[in-house]
């Protein structure tokens, strides 16, 4: 009997010592770190960058789409600017991932 109580207290502390140790890496792991300032700014400006950008390219794409008298060869051109400009905004939160990214990893080098 004492035989068995010894070797569940033996388990129940390594258990505990194991548990300590599963918290510790599930927090360090599981949660990512915190967002530092430079990378706030940087997704405030692009996303007003976006908000803007695709307002007023939408705008132009419904103006000339809209209007036959909009159709003349300047305006077609400028709507193909204006869908190329919305297809790059669109794609812009993936390239200021990979600049923050960048940035975060070159900092980390410094230090």
């Amino acid at each position: 009997m004492d035989d068995l109580m010894s070797e569940n207290t033996t388990s129940s502390s390594e258990n505990a010592t194991t548990d300590r140790n599963w918290t510790t890496e599930c927090v360090t792991s599981c949660f990512p770190p915190a967002i530092d300032t430079m990378t706030w700014i940087m997704v405030i400006a692009d996303g007003a960058i976006l908000s803007i950008g695709l307002i007023g390219n939408i705008l132009v794409i419904y103006v000339v789409a809209r209007y036959a008298r909009m159709k003349t060869v300047t305006n077609v051109y400028i709507l193909n600017l204006s869908i190329a400009d919305s297809l790059f905004l669109v794609g812009m939160p993936i390239l200021t991932q990979v600049r923050a990214k960048k940035i975060r990893q070159s900092t980390a080098l410094k230090t």
